[in-house]
């Protein structure tokens, strides 16, 4: 977990950076489905170049929110500085997948729908153009679909080795995920950067009212920068 926990920071603080070091290793897209949301989301990996040497190792994979958003792209980023830093020695070998969509425009408007939970009244007035949150339903995808077709691909460690990363809505989108996990933990660490704590009338934070913290293993990083 603790090795887990050093890619996690590394890769994530990395979308703070300006510059996108060179992927090493296998760069692989394809296209997954979700039933339960009626949408079709662009997946994005990245295989560490000792993925193939050995047909018998798993690998700690890292799930990457807003894969191909404008301007930051947080895949290419996230993945250019796991090549980096593996490559260093400072850091395991690993697989990123990033969760996208078809297209930028999509980049950008369905991260509402599927980061979000569903808008308080006060904030539906304001926001009327922003899709009603679905975080619910996208949180069910990642366990139930993506994590299962991921799995059926490549050779993904177990749980406890597996990553939830995002940023702004995205880190929104971590929290609220990790109120969930003593359902049937699918993630065993939990990365949000800049989490948009204050979105819809600080909602995540009337969850975490509600919320013990989690009975089963976890660990969680969140950080922000110092004029937020």
């Amino acid at each position: 977990m603790r090795i887990l926990r050093l890619v996690l920071v590394a890769t994530q603080l990395a979308c703070f950076a300006p510059e996108q070091p060179p992927l090493t290793g296998r760069s692989e897209t394809f296209e997954l489905g979700a039933k339960n949301i009626d949408d079709v989301f662009q997946i994005f990996v990245r295989l560490p170049p000792e993925y193939d040497a050995d047909p018998a190792r798993e690998f700690p994979l890292v799930v990457q929110l807003d894969a191909n958003l404008p301007v930051l792209e947080e895949f290419k980023v996230a993945a250019g500085f796991a090549s980096r830093h593996e490559a260093e020695g400072a850091l395991p070998p690993c697989i990123v997948v990033g969760v996208g969509y078809r297209t930028a425009e999509l980049a950008t408007k369905h991260r509402f729908r599927d980061y979000g939970l569903p808008l308080e009244p006060n904030v539906r007035e304001l926001w009327s153009s922003v899709l009603d949150g679905q975080g619910a339903r996208f949180y069910d995808f990642l366990r139930d679909e993506l994590l299962a077709e991921v799995g059926r691909r490549y050779r993904i460690a177990p749980a406890s080795h597996r990553a939830l990363s995002g940023h702004s809505l995205g880190g929104f989108f971590v929290l609220y995920a990790l109120t969930r996990h003593d359902e049937a933990p699918v993630f065993g660490s939990y990365l949000a950067a800049s989490p948009s704590i204050w979105w819809n009338d600080a909602q995540v934070l009337k969850l975490w009212r509600d919320f013990a913290g989690p009975v089963r293993p976890a660990s969680l990083f969140t950080a922000a920068g110092e004029l937020e």
